[in-house]
């Protein structure tokens, strides 16, 4: 049986929900779903890869590190939400102090270019002993170039609006990226495939704003197109209504509440 080139490791997991959490998302949880669509989209695309694990179970330092040296792999992205300052925001990648960190870079860029802000790409040498590693997933996991991904920060409003409505855009542009890195062919998922040859390109969210609502202020994102998008179900709450998904005609329905 062939090796894997590529394991994807979800950050956290069971008892361990992560510092990247926040009212609307568990970084566990989100990064586990990220994981999860790169692994079947790499997968689709003939790579062959494997994950540390595949569902919300918690997983140690060691035991992590050890599947991840125990794969066989070459690479591994470690996939994570950060948290800070309210003020931080952005994508980081972070590799090895031993790498050329070409990949963190590749990755990193490919994130920024889907809308994501910019933050930074960096390596860190532990401060306890000199010449090692600071993160325990570069120290631990052998000979393999592990790339840490931070997708954005938890604690700052306008990443976790990103982050909420377009992480399956991040995970498929890491997907892309690592797939050029590789030298691997690379081709749409079927949906935006259809939809680039229809000439209809996803819009990019540039930056947040505020809309008015009555007494109201709601968040809303403004796109490379010039159009401001706004949740429909945020709208719907602030004005005590109700939203109905009719699938078979694919309709929403705002309804007053009873």
């Amino acid at each position: 049986m062939s090796k894997p080139i590529l394991i994807i490791d979800p950050g956290h997991g069971g008892k361990d929900i992560g510092g990247g959490s926040n009212s609307l998302f568990r970084e566990k949880d989100l990064t586990l779903m990220i994981s999860s669509y790169q692994y079947h989209r790499l997968k689709e695309l003939g790579v062959l890869v494997t994950m540390t694990r595949m569902e919300d179970i918690y997983l140690s330092p060691s035991n992590r590190t050890k599947i991840i040296r125990e794969s066989g792999a070459k690479y591994c992205i470690s996939n994570h939400i950060n948290a800070a300052t309210p003020q931080a925001r952005g994508v980081e990648t972070i590799h090895s102090i031993y790498s050329d960190g070409k990949l963190a870079k590749a990755l990193y860029q490919a994130i920024v270019d889907e809308g994501m802000v910019k933050r930074r790409v960096f390596s860190k040498e532990s401060k306890s002993v000199k010449g090692k590693d600071y993160y325990y997933l570069h120290r631990k996991t052998g000979s393999i170039i592990t790339t840490i991904i931070e997708y954005g920060f938890a604690t700052n409003t306008e990443d976790t609006k990103l982050l909420n409505v377009r992480w399956k855009d991040y995970a498929e542009a890491t997907v892309k990226a690592f797939c050029h890195f590789i030298g691997q062919n690379y081709q749409l998922p079927i949906d935006k495939k259809q939809k680039k040859e229809e000439s209809r390109v996803l819009p990019i969210i540039k930056e947040t704003v505020k809309v008015k609502l009555e007494d109201e202020t709601l968040s809303a994102y403004l796109t490379n197109e010039g159009k401001t998008v706004i949740e429909l179900r945020e709208i719907a709450e602030k004005l005590n209504l109700l939203v109905e998904w009719i699938s078979s005609t694919k309709t929403v329905v705002l309804k007053k509440k009873k």
